[in-house]
């Protein structure tokens, strides 16, 4: 893959999944980071989710170069407060929306 705007009818704002957040863990690297990449080029607005802080910066650089959206989150998921820090650290109303979750559901 050589960046987000490869194909001509994908990339932010762009794309099947335009519009949509993702929440990807495992992000700093291999499959994760893959499937942030692959999801940002098909115009998802991606929430990287990792414990590397380094590995997660320079994704995010690479997806916003490419014109996408993306936010590091540090956190550890198999740890009992990595889904909420996730939360935390995210405007709600952006990954409710994203999850499909409507105004007043229970989130966690």
């Amino acid at each position: 893959m050589t960046g987000l705007d490869e194909h001509p009818r994908m990339g932010p704002g762009r794309g099947r999944l335009a519009g949509k957040v993702a929440i990807v863990t495992g992000a700093s690297s291999g499959i994760g980071r893959a499937t942030a990449l692959r999801l940002a080029r098909d115009g998802c607005h991606i929430v990287a989710v990792g414990r590397d802080h380094d590995a997660l910066d320079v994704l995010c650089r690479e997806i916003r170069g490419s014109g996408g959206v993306a936010d590091p989150v540090i956190a550890d998921v198999t740890s009992a407060d990595g889904p909420g820090r996730i939360v935390a650290e995210q405007e709600f109303t952006s990954i409710a929306a994203g999850l499909g979750i409507e105004a007043g559901e229970r989130f966690l």
